[in-house]
């Protein structure tokens, strides 16, 4: 649960847009970090300006999203609260008004090209379990099963994953139900992972099929047979052995790509001008396990601005990886 740091009460998801959350206490907005950029790209703000805004700003809250030190400066001559963390933006709802110049019900808030598609379906149960475990989330650690005394001794792994972060936890299923004849004649689904939280509400679905001769993870968010929008997919971009990806948006654009390190044990993420977005790092884990077993963790770090979806595409990646280095 995210909590409103003016009066400590609840936010929700609000009507205002996308990526906008509201106080059930003092009626406060929390723009997250992809709904604020499209809030300050729509007031002509970049973040050059909306950077040097924040640093300059006076001390204010702590971020809700990430915890961070918010700063309070103005911003087309309305005070409001900026993260210098995740670029969250706090403001109650005369600030929005002035900015926007609408209520919150009215507010066609400038929305991500992310979210445009999933308006209609924003409170599907696998939209909202999705934003509560990565919204305002800088960390997260992929965490295999540990082997068995028998895996332990022939070498095995769990093949079994959870990711972990701030925000709880949520388990990887494996899916796969292709047989050796659709595998051999390239055609169908060579594997499916189902990403469920901590109650058992799915969240993501990630896909390898063999529509095209070409290594992809396409990633959905998906509750059931309900609900089912495509967020991105994980793209290789190198070599044969998938260890350098391209990260696409919903659109097929890149806005992502995984690097390849020598020793296989960190991927640096950029975007496509080299501008880090993060890092997915092998955790070493004991002498015993890192040469008896198969068994990997990850750390996977996330730039504060990354939206949602983008988010989530980077996760895929980083299971793509782990399930990769099992079989390496």
């Amino acid at each position: 649960m995210v909590i409103c740091p003016r009066c400590h009460a609840a936010l929700h998801p609000s009507e205002a847009g996308d990526g906008v959350l509201r106080c059930a206490g003092c009626g406060a907005f929390v723009c997250e970090p992809h709904a604020r950029q499209a809030l300050c790209a729509s007031l002509r703000v970049d973040d050059v300006v909306w950077a040097g805004l924040v640093a300059a700003g006076g001390n204010g809250p702590a971020c809700p999203l990430c915890a961070a030190k918010m700063r309070t400066f103005s911003l087309k001559s309305t005070a409001v609260d900026g993260c210098e963390g995740c670029g969250a933006l706090l403001l109650d709802p005369t600030e929005l008004k002035r900015l926007t110049g609408k209520d919150e019900g009215a507010v066609a808030m400038p929305l991500s090209s992310a979210s445009s598609s999933s308006s209609s379906s924003a409170s599907s149960a696998a939209e909202e379990a999705v934003r509560r475990f990565l919204i305002g989330v800088t960390s997260v650690d992929l965490v295999e099963k540990r082997p068995d005394a028998l895996g332990f001794v022939f070498g095995a792994g769990g093949d079994r994953y959870a990711f972990t972060s701030p925000r709880g936890s949520c388990v990887v299923d494996d899916l796969s139900d292709t047989g050796w004849f659709d595998a051999l004649l390239l055609r169908g689904t060579l594997a499916r992972w189902q990403v469920s939280d901590a109650s058992g509400q799915p969240m993501l679905l990630l896909e390898r099929s063999f529509s095209k001769l070409e290594a992809r993870v396409d990633v959905f968010v998906q509750d059931g047979v309900r609900h089912r929008r495509p967020i991105g997919r994980v793209q290789g971009n190198s070599d044969a052995n998938m260890k350098a990806f391209d990260l696409l948006d919903e659109n097929g654009q890149t806005f992502g790509i995984v690097g390849v390190t020598l020793l296989n044990r960190n991927w640096p993420v950029t975007d496509v001008t080299g501008k880090p977005l993060g890092h997915i790092k092998k955790v070493w884990m004991g002498l015993g396990l890192e040469i008896f077993s198969h068994t990997n963790d990850f750390r996977i770090e996330l730039a504060a601005g990354l939206s949602i979806d983008h988010k989530a595409v980077v996760l895929a990646a980083a299971l793509w990886i782990a399930r990769n280095s099992d079989r390496s």
